[in-house]
């Protein structure tokens, strides 16, 4: 009968310890080059999203010099589609006139209503949020501030003009369904006055609807308000960026003839 000598039992535990520590240092091993790759790959990732937001805010600040270039060089706020080709990707800009808009802070209840018919809100409702609409930059409103207790919210009508398009959210009534089906055809930025020439059909509509008038606003010193859209795409990545623009070379509070109204 034979028998195992202590020593080799001990050589052949020790030689188990190794192999498993060699199989953990294997497993920690492939765990760190999986994440130095998605790091790898993130980083790429962000370099080439943060060069394409670079590329798409100059096809922004493109876009207004354009607007302010001699007639030769002008380019209109006409809504049409200009397409840009670059190395590595190629790029779009829309500018639109927002005198053709709607200003929420300045519209009736009647025109907000109309407004709100079109885009599909029913006759209640539409009436309902185009009277809260203009309640919230009238002076006299205590009633309104009444229905915002009632309806348990802290908060009432703001007695001035939206300062920014998402502050609609904040009238009792509006949802967020219901501003980004309007959003097409308002504008905060506008003085109120609704061009009809620069107007979408929808719009025309709006204002036919109301009673509005439709003449169309002649004012070649008025300053211009404009919605730029800035699209980028290249194989490993795509921005969108948009800016409201005025433009206005009798600015003599500005140091550009042009101020960034928003920008995102």
């Amino acid at each position: 009968m034979s028998h195992r000598s202590p020593a080799n039992g001990e050589r052949g535990f020790a030689l188990l310890i190794v192999l498993w520590t060699l199989a953990l240092l294997a497993l920690i091993g492939s765990h760190i080059t999986a994440a130095a790759h998605r790091m790898l790959t993130r980083s790429i990732s962000l370099q080439a999203a943060a060069e394409a937001s670079a590329v798409a805010d100059g096809l922004v600040k493109q876009a207004i010099f354009g607007l302010l270039a001699p007639s030769a060089r002008h380019w209109p706020a006409d809504g049409v589609v200009r397409a840009v080709r670059f190395a590595g990707g190629s790029g779009m800009i829309v500018i639109e006139d927002d005198s053709g808009r709607i200003n929420p802070g300045a519209a009736s209840p009647v025109l907000l209503a109309a407004l709100m018919r079109r885009v599909g809100v029913d006759q209640v409702n539409a009436d309902r949020i185009g009277a809260a609409l203009s309640a919230w930059h009238s002076a006299d409103s205590g009633s309104s501030a009444a229905a915002y207790r009632t309806a348990g919210l802290s908060w009432g009508p703001a007695h001035e003009r939206f300062n920014d398009p998402d502050e609609m959210l904040l009238v009792l009534g509006m949802t967020p369904d219901i501003l980004a089906r309007l959003a097409p055809y308002m504008s905060v930025y506008t003085d109120g006055r609704v061009d009809i020439s620069k107007a979408s059909p929808l719009v025309a509509g709006v204002l036919q609807d109301a009673g509005a008038d439709r003449a169309p606003t002649v004012d070649d010193h008025a300053p211009l308000v404009v919605n730029i859209t800035a699209r980028v795409t290249r194989s490993d990545a795509r921005v969108v960026r948009h800016a409201v623009v005025r433009i206005d070379p009798n600015d003599d509070d500005a140091i550009r003839p042009y101020r960034i109204l928003a920008w995102d």
